[in-house]
């Protein structure tokens, strides 16, 4: 498979995954509310929030076959990534901020400067908006690239399946299992 077969199968998964993401978006305010729809409403709704889920891990996916097993100098992969990433990220918070602060309805009141800052700085950690999680997400997977990707470059081919299967069964143990011990 040369290189344009392979970004065209990647560029026509992403393409389904976004509309993926559609689905998930459009449905998932329906879900949460069991109560307030009628059943067949919600069934729908909760249907097509569950074939779409698969968009995640696929986003995810295509980021690690386009970012790993390749050469490149640490310092320009975080700038490039960082730049395209951190502005829009930084840009829409301070947006969801301001939204949050003078707009949104039963929520305006005189706010100071500081305190205008004091909410940004608490909302870039913990999260100004819920549908951005996955660029917190995203920034974990940029840091930790560069240090799979020199694993990968040097590791044998049978060492990497057996990695994959260890993460894997780590995964199955999680934290409340090993309380039941």
């Amino acid at each position: 498979m040369d290189i344009k077969e392979n970004f065209l199968w990647i560029s026509n998964l992403r393409v389904i995954a976004v509309f993926a993401v559609v689905f998930v978006h459009t449905a998932s305010p329906l879900v949460t509310k069991f109560s307030e729809l009628p059943s067949e409403s919600w069934h729908v709704a909760n249907f097509y929030d569950s074939i779409a889920r698969f968009c995640v891990p696929i986003f995810v996916m295509i980021s690690g076959a386009l970012l790993l097993n390749k050469d490149y100098e640490i310092g320009t992969f975080f700038k490039k990534r960082f730049l395209r990433i951190g502005f829009p990220f930084l840009f829409w918070s301070i947006c969801y901020v301001l939204y949050s602060i003078f707009i949104k309805p039963n929520n305006y009141q005189k706010t100071h400067f500081f305190e205008i800052l004091k909410k940004l700085i608490r909302s870039l950690y913990f999260g100004s908006a819920y549908h951005l999680w996955y660029v917190y997400m995203l920034f974990g997977l940029i840091l930790i690239i560069p240090i799979l990707n020199a694993w990968i470059v040097r590791a044998k081919k049978n060492e990497i399946p057996y990695f994959l299967l260890l993460w894997f069964l780590t995964l199955l143990f999680k934290k409340s299992t090993f309380r039941k011990l």
